[in-house]
């Protein structure tokens, strides 16, 4: 899809065609736990179309996120429908703490 798509379905921002293939796919936390030593300077620029939420929280509960020296993140509240009876918007805050409370530094990318 040109200019982006999403595994999302709450995104909801381009007319996409639902698409069932199955595709391989990896654990980023475990994937930076196994590949990085906590002294290796680390920098993470992740665009994710909305998953970026999950992929963080996941980071943070396993402790990898505190392995992250700098991490430029797209965030897309605005353009997600609703989650579980919370805003996106919510949980964006909810991760924004999580980093905030990490030793991660990171910045928005837009």
């Amino acid at each position: 899809y040109k200019g982006g798509s999403s595994i999302m379905q709450e995104k909801s921002s381009r007319k996409m065609r639902i698409v069932n293939d199955v595709v391989p796919t990896i654990d980023f936390a475990r994937f930076i736990k196994n590949t990085f030593c906590s002294d290796e300077f680390i920098v993470v620029k992740m665009d994710i179309e909305g998953a970026e939420y999950a992929v963080l929280e996941a980071m943070s509960y396993s402790g990898v996120l505190d392995m992250i020296d700098l991490l430029f993140v797209e965030f897309h509240a605005g353009s997600l429908n609703g989650y579980n009876g919370v805003s996106w918007v919510e949980r964006e805050q909810r991760v924004r703490n999580l980093l905030e409370a990490s030793r991660c530094n990171y910045y928005d990318w837009i």
